[in-house]
């Protein structure tokens, strides 16, 4: 994957970012598209350029729901039962949540 210049800031003549000590040259940089780079692992990479987060926003989701998709999408390929239990632990959460929300009557 190739480095990209970023148009708002300038590199101080620095060869890499990785080498280079000075923050402002550091965050000159750009590595290309976040879904580029699988991070920990290769379990979303079937799906092609598709990974979970490109739902979030369009879909307005809240970090539980976010969560819950991320850990039912990947558990066949991760962390299996382990990831189920995550997402349950999400959907709990967001249960608790949206009933105490129900109880004051600010839904």
């Amino acid at each position: 994957m190739s480095k990209q210049q970023v148009a708002f800031d300038e590199c101080m003549g620095c060869s890499s970012p990785d080498t280079c000590q000075r923050l402002g040259c550091r965050i000159a940089f750009q590595r290309g598209s976040a879904n580029e780079i699988q991070v920990g692992g290769d379990h979303y990479c079937k799906y092609g350029d598709l990974q979970p987060w490109d739902t979030w926003v369009p879909w307005n989701l809240n970090g539980f729901q976010c969560n819950i998709i991320k850990y039912t999408v990947r558990y066949r390929d991760k962390d299996g039962l382990k990831d189920l239990e995550k997402a349950r632990h999400y959907l709990d959460k967001l249960i608790e949540v949206e009933r105490a929300r129900a109880d004051s009557g600010k839904l």
